[in-house]
């Protein structure tokens, strides 16, 4: 199969999973009440508070790259951290923080990639297993793709603009690209996890009520932005 019609049914599946995701269905919510019924509004909605998810992660990304080197590009003025410290310190905090916004902010949207099922609706129809996995590869890439790219592409401005070397540049690459490959594996581990304790779970016992109360906070931001 070619790559642009692969392209074009990861598209189809990454609107599903974008619907779910902000709606919600599988675990049992419905659909808003207010008035939008129309099917196609609410599935543009739900890819626009997507798309608006991904941004406000990659902004914050950007604002910390900033931030953490604010030592290095005030060190004229006066006594502050010496550069030996603050550009290792500087690129540890900000993996640590990319570790945990891809996570936290991608946690909704894998629940929705886990719940949806993908590869048992894509198996019946004629794709082979190849086929099947480059779609799903492709939509849950597309899950993170900007905050992925963004982490990098600011980083790297930031820290060659407080004079970082290319071999620095280079390693912190590295470094980002092996954090998130990490963050992506934990997301997909959480997301299981709370799709099949928490998400679908029926128990009422105290330790499934504080699991369930952790996961609608992760789903209460874009649920309310799509309402």
């Amino acid at each position: 199969m070619k790559f642009s019609e692969i392209w074009r049914l990861s598209s189809v599946v990454y609107k599903e999973v974008s619907f779910q995701s902000i709606f919600s269905l599988r675990a049992g919510s419905g659909l808003p009440q207010n008035g939008r019924r129309d099917i196609k509004q609410l599935v543009a909605s739900a890819k626009f508070n997507t798309l608006i998810s991904k941004l406000v992660t990659s902004v914050f990304l950007g604002i910390f790259a900033v931030t953490i080197f604010v030592p290095v590009l005030f060190s004229d003025l006066g006594p502050t951290i010496p550069r030996e410290i603050a550009i290792p310190g500087g690129i540890s905090a900000f993996l640590t923080v990319v570790l945990f916004l891809i996570v936290f902010m991608g946690l909704q949207m894998s629940t929705a990639f886990v719940s949806s099922k993908i590869v048992d609706v894509l198996s019946p129809l004629p794709l082979s297993k190849k086929d099947v996995s480059r779609i799903v590869f492709l939509c849950f890439v597309r899950i993170f793709d900007i905050p992925l790219v963004a982490a990098g592409v600011v980083f790297l401005l930031v820290f060659f603009l407080v004079g970082g070397t290319v071999l620095g540049g280079v390693l912190s690459i590295v470094g980002i690209v092996v954090t998130e490959i990490f963050a992506l594996s934990l997301t997909v581990l959480l997301a299981k996890f709370f799709y099949a304790r928490v998400a679908r779970a029926g128990g009422r016992s105290m330790a499934q009520t504080v699991l369930r109360f952790m996961f609608m906070l992760v789903w209460i931001l874009p649920t309310f932005a799509a309402y």
